[in-house]
């Protein structure tokens, strides 16, 4: 069952980060991330009121991991 919200929450979380990475990414590819994090997340979670703040942090971690340039060794 969803938390009260979780639909507008989850909203909130593609237009922000879809803002934060416009440059890089687009609403889609943010949007795919977010639905991504959220299946893996929602089935398992003992607090349904976690979801929302949990997929933000993995989503905009997988993110910005994505924008480091790779280490070349030497």
């Amino acid at each position: 069952m969803d938390a009260p919200g979780i639909e507008q929450q989850i909203s909130t979380i593609v237009e922000d980060l879809s803002k934060e990475f416009s440059t890089t990414h687009s609403r889609e590819q943010v949007q795919s991330i977010i639905d991504r994090w959220r299946q893996d997340i929602e089935p398992s979670a003992k607090i349904q009121d976690f979801i929302a703040v949990l997929v933000r942090r993995f989503a905009r971690e997988e993110i910005v991991a994505g924008l480091k340039p790779a280490r070349v060794a030497v």
